[in-house]
């Protein structure tokens, strides 16, 4: 009965029907016909813009504030050459009202910068000040470093990280398993292949109890991702799948294999000198990259973006410098919060692994701590190396007004900067 009734209608009527027909149609006649033939993946089209723009009202992050109804009509036919849309770029921060500095975007490839170039411009905009027209430096000489040892009565360990994406794969948030196996073998080639860095691979799938144990005693594991922000953007598929953290042998450096992005290059140092530590981090870079090189393949930068990552916070250098710092005093001084903003740094949880840069207020309610750990906000639009210098600037004031706390003094001129 139903099939004399279907052969009076034409498949493009069938594909709009109720979804008890397309069922039929899908058992009858997918196998001899391509999905969009048979009206499968086009259910989009039948509603129009307003009908799909997204509900942001109570939704406080940039990629909110920027998204009106009209840009969201250009956007949403548009795809990229491995088809990532506006609605899968934008997913984190619609199911994630977020904090106002959470960008609440994420790119599925480098063409997504371009695709969708008339929201994400507004994001990098608002987030970092960088206009589209504006020339990223980058400046990997650590000679050009002055003053690098910091006190170390106060500075107690430094970590220096830097992200990296292979061209011509999508990116973490809309990558295939196959993409995400191949990303992982060229990148462990790279650095069992780095010149006087001998190292080991952990893949994460591979490891005992006992293993993951030790490297989350280390603070180096890679926890499955847990944030909503991750979960929204697809970055927990297939997890721990081709993921995975290789150590050199003295497990000072560490890479970060398919997360958030392609690989996180990680220094860490249990010391104060600043300066020796990047310059360590700018030789494991430079090798990376040119192993890298030597496979035949290159990496996601261009002269505006910088270094091209999956969430636009991290664009440009992709730079994070993070101290712990004993600071007995600061650290329950209601007042930090403003130093810190005034110095242009931040404050995050002790977090695992490459899982430390997730930007989380410190628990306000804790007092029974005086270290904190300490980060440097910029990334684009600026140098490593002036990033860099900047960041040791900032941390001699924050001591010198950790300094004046102890002795009973006042912070005028950090609080009410000129």
């Amino acid at each position: 009965m139903y099939k004399k009734f279907l052969s009076k209608f034409p498949i493009g009527l069938i594909a709009a029907s109720t979804s008890g027909l397309l069922l039929y149609q899908k058992v009858d006649e997918v196998s001899q016909q391509p999905l969009s033939a048979a009206g499968l993946n086009y259910s989009r089209r039948y509603y129009p813009a307003s009908s799909e723009y997204p509900d942001l009202t109570r939704n406080r992050n940039i990629m909110a504030r920027n998204l009106t109804q009209d840009l969201y009509a250009r956007l949403r036919d548009r795809r990229t050459p491995n088809g990532f849309t506006i609605d899968d770029a934008i997913q984190p921060g619609i199911d994630n009202s977020g904090t106002y500095a959470f960008t609440g975007i994420v790119a599925g490839d480098e063409e997504s910068y371009v695709i969708f170039k008339e929201l994400f411009d507004k994001v990098i905009l608002e987030k970092h000040n960088y206009k589209p027209d504006q020339v990223h430096l980058t400046d990997l000489d650590a000679s050009k470093i002055r003053n690098g040892l910091l006190d170390p009565e106060y500075v107690l360990s430094i970590r220096i990280r830097a992200i990296r994406n292979i061209k011509g794969y999508s990116l973490p948030s809309f990558c295939t398993r196959g993409e995400r196996r191949d990303i992982e073998s060229i990148i462990v080639k790279a650095l069992y292949s780095l010149k006087n860095l001998n190292g080991t691979y952990y893949s994460l799938k591979e490891l005992t109890q006992d293993e993951e144990t030790a490297l989350a005693n280390k603070e180096i594991y890679m926890n499955r991702p847990y944030h909503p922000n991750d979960l929204s953007a697809n970055l927990g598929r297939d997890w721990p799948d081709a993921r995975g953290i290789w150590l050199n042998e003295d497990r000072t450096m560490a890479a970060f294999v398919n997360r958030r992005d392609h690989v996180v290059l990680s220094v860490m140092d249990k010391s104060s000198d600043l300066g020796a530590s990047f310059s360590k981090f700018v030789d494991f870079v430079k090798k990376f990259e040119n192993q890298i090189i030597a496979q035949k393949w290159r990496l996601m930068y261009n002269k505006h973006l910088g270094y091209v990552t999956t969430d636009p916070k991290n664009l440009g250098t992709t730079l994070k410098l993070t101290i712990r710092i004993n600071l007995p005093n600061l650290c329950h001084d209601s007042r930090l919060s403003a130093i810190l903003k005034s110095l242009n740094l931040s404050q995050s949880f002790k977090l695992i692994g490459e899982n430390f840069d997730i930007d989380e207020p410190v628990d306000k309610g804790d007092n029974s701590h005086s270290v904190a750990e300490i980060s440097s906000k910029i990334t684009l639009g600026k140098s490593e190396v002036e990033i860099t210098q900047a960041f040791i600037e900032s941390i001699n004031k924050l001591i010198e007004a950790e300094k004046i706390v102890a002795s009973g003094g006042q912070l005028d001129e950090f609080l009410y900067p000129k």
